[in-house]
């Protein structure tokens, strides 16, 4: 299993949201929803990372990516019902009755591509 790393997660997170919100942008800019990316750390921690919004409606989005499986295929998704922190079992996002979650994002099949422009010749 690759071991995380919370630094190098938090720098692969915003990387992803930056690409993801032009996906968004352009997803729903014919439509009557508008999206806003949420920074404020609290809503963060209630599991709030975008917030879709239609006038009538709000949906609480939290995006979960494998990014610790990036440019490989896992045709599975891992949903937290518990973990083991400190010798303490707690319950995982999917059960946390302090998350005011209303849907899911999950983004699976992450694949870098890097474009190297070959060098123009005079």
């Amino acid at each position: 299993m690759i071991s995380s790393n919370f630094k190098n997660d938090l720098s692969k997170e915003e990387i992803l949201s930056t690409y993801l919100d032009e996906l968004y942008a352009k997803k729903y800019n014919t439509s009557d929803f508008s999206i806003q990316r949420i920074t404020d750390l609290d809503l963060q921690h209630k599991g709030v990372d975008l917030i879709l919004d239609n006038k009538k409606e709000k949906f609480n989005v939290d995006e979960k990516a494998q990014l610790d499986y990036l440019n490989h295929s896992l045709p599975t998704f891992a949903f937290e019902i518990s973990y083991l922190k400190n010798n303490e079992w707690r319950k995982g996002w999917l059960f946390d009755e302090n998350k005011i979650t209303d849907i899911y994002f999950l983004i699976t099949n992450i694949y870098i591509y890097i474009y190297i422009p070959k060098p123009q010749t005079t």
